[in-house]
């Protein structure tokens, strides 16, 4: 049941995804076209489907003249789950869509950047799903610290800076809360000396610059083998 209303909630998206793209463009910033806005909302209905389709029958470890063991997999109650803005419409889909499929409820705090694209997509998930088991309280820091300490929370999922992800840590603290935390990276891409700079370049280009480069997952260092470095640096060139 859970998952056939992920599914129509998929629809809800997609049937709602051009006003969203242009919401999401003109708060966020983000183009319309190309890895970006309608990119984006996409996503959101693809990984809706995606978690949807999870199964989640027992798991059986141990049966055996020792003994028989299952793992259940039960919700936890309430999820906090606070965004970013680089992201804002995925992101939050990534944090909401598990936390309903196991049977949770979700109080979603979006970016304080990027509120109305957050707001937007709740609007439309709501008109498919069940009341009150998606919320959306927009503002600022103060409120992903009371969403961090709140008894009533279970479980914390956090996409953000990783100075934030720390007081968020201390924040859950005294309540014991399980913990998400996907916070800022530092990655870097390597070419060897057999790679076709003309094959690579345009993979390499969205791999730093996607979303203009504002992803956490996004290339921060390239070390190319000297052997093809003038020839990489040229086919990049060309690709920007």
């Amino acid at each position: 049941e859970r998952s056939a209303y992920l599914m129509r909630a998929a629809d809800a998206v997609e049937a709602s995804a051009e006003g969203l793209a242009r919401l999401l463009s003109r708060e966020q910033g983000k183009p319309l076209n190309g890895p970006n806005a309608r990119f984006e909302v996409g996503a959101c209905a693809a990984w809706l489907r995606a978690t949807a389709s999870f199964a989640l029958e027992p798991e059986v470890l141990v049966d055996d003249e020792g003994g028989r063991a299952e793992l259940h997999y039960r919700p936890l109650g309430v999820v906090g789950a606070i965004g970013p803005w680089n992201w804002p419409m995925m992101i939050t889909v990534w944090q909401l869509a598990p936390a309903l499929r196991m049977g949770n409820t979700v109080v979603v705090k979006p970016s304080e950047y990027t509120p109305l694209s957050v707001l937007a997509l709740a609007e439309v998930l709501n008109t498919v799903l069940p009341a009150d088991v998606l919320r959306v309280v927009s503002g600022g820091r103060d409120v992903g610290e009371a969403l961090a300490g709140h008894a009533g929370i279970d479980k914390v999922m956090f996409t953000g800076s990783t100075a934030t992800g720390k007081a968020i840590i201390r924040s859950s603290a005294g309540t014991v809360k399980r913990l998400t935390l996907e916070l800022g990276g530092n990655d870097a891409g390597i070419v060897l000396p057999d790679a076709d700079p003309e094959a690579i370049a345009e993979d390499l280009f969205w791999g730093a610059f996607i979303n203009t480069g504002q992803t956490c997952a996004a290339l921060k260092r390239l070390y190319v083998h000297e052997d093809i470095y003038e020839d990489v640096v040229a086919a990049l060139a060309g690709v920007a």
